[in-house]
């Protein structure tokens, strides 16, 4: 006699959004910048031996997001494939959304909605037929936005969202030839899991000394980046003297010189 059996194995490929919660890292913004000020006291320190001032060589501390779809899940702590998470910390805060109707009524706002602050169209809005009409009623509940009739138009939303802010760092693999800050934050709870592959700063795999060259940031300023003197890559530099000038104020002449 033969008895055969049959084991059935459903694989889930969870992604950062689901019914539950979803996971959000927060956009790089600037990364291994050095201010005015530490250029000046690095300056300092190169010419004068002051003391060296902390740059701000970015590195993969990444913010991350955590919104729940379902208020009463409880899922612990967010994890990480690699490196540490910081314990989770509680915020509101007050989102804008501009939610666009295409000759339809219906529609859904990104984030998990606590209450609605207020609500305005914006510009004119459209019937099927591309006729000014006058703005139908608005519905929001349970995230979702409803309109009395189907409108081409853009609604602005206020609305105001909790979170759960971590913080995640990432060391170097210093062994891999590249993607050397790879990493995936996950949440568990009973019955489900979701993760995040995180997106590394900007020209993470470069060497983060930063103290090479200049980088121009969003608002077109210029960021220069001072070599130190054992660099390799450092263009030729004067010793360091010590130059004095006593110029007359009136006929601009210098009256007095002294470098040592």
């Amino acid at each position: 006699m033969t008895i055969t059996s049959s084991l059935t194995i459903n694989l889930s490929n969870p992604s950062a959004a689901s019914d539950a919660l979803l996971i959000e890292q927060k956009e790089w913004g600037s990364v291994g910048k050095v201010s005015r000020a530490s250029v000046v006291k690095y300056i300092g320190h190169i010419l004068y031996n002051l003391p060296e001032p902390i740059l701000d060589c970015g590195g993969q501390n990444a913010t991350v997001y955590v919104y729940l779809w379902d208020k009463t899940l409880e899922y612990g702590n967010l994890l990480s494939s690699r490196g540490s998470v910081s314990t989770r910390v509680s915020e509101q805060f007050l989102h804008k959304e501009i939610v666009h109707f295409s000759y339809s009524n219906e529609a859904r706002l990104k984030y998990p909605m606590d209450s609605v602050k207020s609500y305005e169209w914006l510009g004119n809005i459209y019937n099927g037929e591309g006729g000014i009409v006058n703005a139908p009623n608005v519905n929001i509940s349970d995230n979702d936005v409803s309109l009395s009739e189907r409108v081409h138009g853009s609604l602005k939303v206020y609305y105001y969202v909790t979170r759960h802010v971590y913080r995640v760092t990432v060391p170097k693999l210093e062994d891999a030839t590249e993607n050397h800050y790879s990493a995936v934050v996950y949440a568990v709870w009973a019955g489900g899991v979701q993760w995040l592959k995180l997106t590394p700063a900007p020209d993470a795999d470069e060497d983060f000394d930063c103290q090479n060259g200049y980088e121009d940031d969003d608002n077109d300023e210029r960021t220069i980046f001072i070599p130190p003197p054992d660099d390799p890559y450092a263009p030729p530099y004067a010793p360091v003297v010590n130059k004095l000038r006593h110029i007359d104020y009136c006929s601009q002449e210098e009256i007095y010189r002294n470098y040592d």
